[in-house]
């Protein structure tokens, strides 16, 4: 059984509940509400960067690439996109934040009913600000993707890519079965 961590450490936020969420800076959306790769993230005077890049990961006995959630404290030169010729936009905020709340996943994947893959993982990050609006920066589903999907508005925990996804693609592979629970940490 091989177990992996790739959970977002919630203690990278401290200090900042109660600070003001001035932007984020992405790509353009193009058909979509997400973007490829990096969002940085501009919380009072400081700059974060939300990576979802792939990186070479065990699966099932071979080497594969695959998309991995990170967040680390950066400057704004380290906020580029992953495309080239792409600029970066600024997508203003300056509200101040009442809470962030991260959704983890734990994810386990049987083989012929064996154990082979405990997986923890950072599904999404929702900052709610003190007007009660929400923004949520979520890693896409599918383990290649580069993808974070960013919705604004209220609610957004129940639009969250459903356990459901996860379920139908390991229904898909015989002999396979998957178990998923998710949890929240929330920052006051």
């Amino acid at each position: 059984m091989k177990k992996f961590n790739h959970l977002i450490n919630p203690s990278i936020f401290r200090d900042t509940v109660g600070l003001s969420f001035k932007k984020y800076k992405c790509n353009d959306f193009v058909f979509t509400n997400s973007v490829y790769q990096i969002v940085g993230l501009y919380i009072d005077n400081k700059v974060f960067s939300l990576e979802n890049t792939l990186q070479p990961h065990d699966y099932f006995g071979t080497t594969e690439d695959i998309a991995i959630f990170n967040l680390n404290e950066t400057t704004d030169a380290n906020i580029v996109s992953g495309l080239r010729e792409v600029e970066m936009r600024d997508n203003l905020i300056n509200k101040e934040i009442a809470n962030i709340r991260i959704v983890n996943e734990n994810k386990k994947i049987y083989m012929k009913s064996l154990l082979e893959y405990d997986i923890d993982l950072t599904r999404a990050i929702i900052f709610t600000l003190t007007n009660g609006e929400e923004i949520c920066f979520e890693k896409d589903s599918w383990i290649i993707s580069e993808e974070i999907i960013i919705n604004r508005g209220h609610n957004l925990i129940n639009i969250i890519t459903s356990p459901n996804d996860f379920y139908e693609r390991i229904a898909e592979e015989p002999n396979m079965r998957g178990e998923l629970t998710r949890s929240e940490i929330i920052l006051t």
